[in-house]
């Protein structure tokens, strides 16, 4: 019954002593565990061992492994092939991917982490292999080991199944920069479908910002071209392109209006200011239709900052319903921290008991962020969302987020809600963690009399 227990000790002994420089003594235990009278585990870790005595001669180790019966000594074999050494053995490995009893697939993610473009031939024959896995994982394989001579047919795999075409498009993204990108870029830019909606979204992947300009032009498209081409200004636009998305808005299509928006905001959130100068998108405000006023407060609104803050504030306090409306819906859509006190505003005045829900639920989240910066503050928020919260659901996320704020504002909000119907039990526990975190603080921190 101490077998198991013997045979690890001998792995560890092994283990030790290699590490502490008697490679002799290491490999012959580590042989002599490798011999077929063991456990596959046991076995397993003896080749293994062997493998770092004698990295020189690891492929063959991994080879051992991969042609074995036993399933656990095959995936050993899988662990080693990175690494192994000599570095020529990669044609070794690859000429196992004929062999059906070993795991096509996960040998081919080996060899990928092992780098060696040398298995690009092998992959190629594997590309049409009958088995699904393969398939997909050698399509996959030949964007970190191919090159521009796949381009054809990694274009053409876009249009097959699911699995191919995700393998297809992960392949592009990773096919190393250069002349992918300009060769990619033309073919783009014939705007036909397919492939060009698909390389838009690979194009964005690959960070190409040279591609900026075309799908500026494809934006007004309203067929998929058009529509993956916003998407991807959307990862590509930066903020000197916020003129002419903004100016896109009176030419797209109407249900491309809301990309557009999404694309300027992304821009102007790249920028290295903070907050974002929103010059160019309040600037033309006032002379804008009511299409793109719209727009151009959405806009804002994603982006966020105090000036926003304020313009949508402004607008609310005005008094047009449809306004009012509006401004609700920007700031549930994105609140921020420059918005708490219009969402209170918002949220204490709304008879929509969603759009209510959303705002506690969004400020509630704001001073879950300040518990720790602004701790204050966030009691305050806390404090000032009591009175708005209506439902058992909205009193339930003040009371999650009173139980991160630490002070005892927080924790009076706690007690608050504990004879508060279905939210005794959590705000008593609550209750009684804060006022042991609280009774546990320096001394300094207790409030005074």
């Amino acid at each position: 019954e101490l077998e198991a227990d013997r045979l690890d000790a001998m792995l560890k002994a092994a283990e030790f002593l290699r590490r502490n420089g008697s490679l002799i003594l290491a490999n012959r235990i580590a042989r002599q565990l490798t011999g077929m009278v063991y456990p596959p585990m046991v076995r397993l870790g003896g080749f293994l061992l062997l493998a770092r005595i004698e990295p020189e001669t690891s492929a063959d180790i991994a080879l051992e492994l991969l042609t074995s019966d036993d399933p656990i000594l095959v995936s050993g074999g899988l662990m080693l092939v990175a690494d192994a050494q000599p570095a020529d053995a990669t044609r070794r490995f690859a000429e196992l991917l004929d062999d059906p009893a070993i795991p096509g697939d996960a040998l081919i993610e080996a060899l990928v982490d092992r780098g060696d473009t040398s298995i690009r031939s092998a992959l190629l024959k594997h590309v049409n292999s009958e088995d699904m896995a393969i398939r997909t994982t050698a399509v996959r394989a030949l964007g970190p080991l191919g090159s521009q001579d796949e381009l054809d047919l990694l274009i053409a795999r876009l249009q097959a199944n699911r699995g191919e075409a995700e393998a297809a498009t992960d392949a592009l993204v990773l096919l190393r920069p250069g002349e992918v990108d300009v060769e990619l870029l033309r073919r783009y830019a014939t705007f036909e479908d397919p492939p060009a909606a698909d390389l838009a979204g690979i194009l964005a992947r690959r960070n190409f910002t040279p591609a900026v300009p075309l799908m500026l032009q494809a934006a007004l498209r309203e067929d998929r071209v058009g529509r993956q081409s916003i998407r991807a200004l959307a990862t590509l636009a930066q903020p000197g392109d916020v003129p002419e998305l903004i100016a896109l808005l009176d030419l797209v299509p109407t249900d491309h209006r809301r990309g557009i928006e999404q694309a300027a905001a992304a821009a102007m959130r790249r920028s290295d200011e903070s907050p974002p100068d929103l010059a160019p998108v309040l600037g033309s405000l006032e002379s804008a239709s009511p299409e793109n006023r719209v727009s151009l407060l959405h806009i804002a609104g994603a982006v966020g900052g105090p000036e926003a803050a304020a313009v949508l504030d402004s607008i609310y306090r005005s008094g047009n319903v449809d306004d009012m409306k509006m401004v609700s819906q920007i700031v549930a859509t994105w609140p921020s921290a420059s918005t708490v006190d219009l969402m209170l505003r918002v949220a204490g005045e709304t008879s929509d008991q969603n759009l209510r829900a959303r705002l506690i639920d969004a400020c509630a989240d704001q001073a879950r962020e300040w518990r720790r910066s602004r701790t204050e503050q966030a009691t305050e928020l806390l404090q000032a969302l009591m009175p708005l919260a209506v439902t058992t659901e909205e009193k339930r996320s003040i009371l999650e987020a009173a139980k991160k704020v630490v002070s005892w504002g927080a924790l009076a909000v706690a007690q608050s809600f504990e004879s508060e119907p279905g939210l005794e039990e959590e705000a008593i526990a609550a209750s009684e963690k804060l006022a042991d975190r609280l009774h546990k603080r320096p001394p300094e921190t207790m409030p005074t009399q």
